[in-house]
C-alpha cells in the first residue's frame, strides 16, 4: 500500500528499445533515508538488491554521485553526519551538473528538491547534491542541451516530486 511500480519500454528506432522502471511512493507511508557505505565497495553494477536486503529497504536508487575514490562529489548528509559540505557551483549559472539538492526532513516523512543556491543544510535531516536539475517550476531548465552529458546514452536515475509530495 502506498507504492506504485511501473515498467515502460520505449522504442527509439526500429532496433533500439529502452526500459524505464518507475516507483512512486506515498510519503506518509514510507520513511525516506539516504545511505552511504564508505568502507564497502560493491563490485557488481547491480548491487541494489543486496543493499536493499541489508538496509531492510523497499526501494533502492543507485546513482553516480560518487567519485572513483568512493567519496561524494557534492553535498552529502546521511544519518546526521555530513560527508561532504561543499555545495558545488553555488552561485554559478553555467555549471549544470550539480544543479539540485534532494533533501529529507521530518524524520524521513517529507522530501524536497531545491536549487543549490536555495538549499539550506541546517533545515534538512539528510540530503545529496546531484544534477542536472531538469525541471523547475514545471518547465525545463534552460541550457540543458549544453550539459556535457546531455547527448551521451547511459543509465540514469531520476528523482521527481509531484504536487502531492510523492
Amino acid at each position: 500500500p502506498g507504492m506504485e511500480v511501473r515498467e515502460w519500454r520505449i522504442q527509439f528506432s526500429q532496433d533500439e528499445f529502452e526500459q524505464i522502471s518507475m516507483v512512486r511512493l506515498a510519503s506518509e507511508k514510507f520513511t525516506i533515508r539516504l545511505r552511504w557505505q564508505p568502507r564497502e565497495v560493491f563490485k557488481n553494477e547491480d548491487a541494489a538488491p543486496e543493499v536493499a536486503r541489508r538496509a531492510g529497504a523497499v526501494v533502492v536508487v543507485n546513482a553516480g554521485y560518487f567519485g572513483t575514490d568512493g567519496r561524494p562529489l557534492g553535498f552529502f548528509k546521511s544519518g546526521g553526519k555530513v560527508f561532504n559540505r561543499l555545495l558545488l557551483y553555488r552561485g554559478r549559472r553555467t555549471a549544470l551538473h550539480f544543479g539540485a539538492v534532494f533533501h529529507v526532513k521530518e524524520g524521513g516523512r517529507r522530501v524536497g528538491i531545491a536549487t543549490r543556491d536555495a538549499f539550506r543544510p541546517s533545515r534538512s535531516d539528510e540530503a545529496f547534491q546531484a544534477g542536472p536539475h531538469l525541471v523547475r517550476k514545471g518547465r525545463p531548465v534552460p541550457g540543458l542541451d549544453l550539459y556535457r552529458e546531455f547527448h551521451r546514452p547511459d543509465r540514469r536515475s531520476l528523482l521527481a516530486i509531484d504536487a502531492r509530495g510523492r
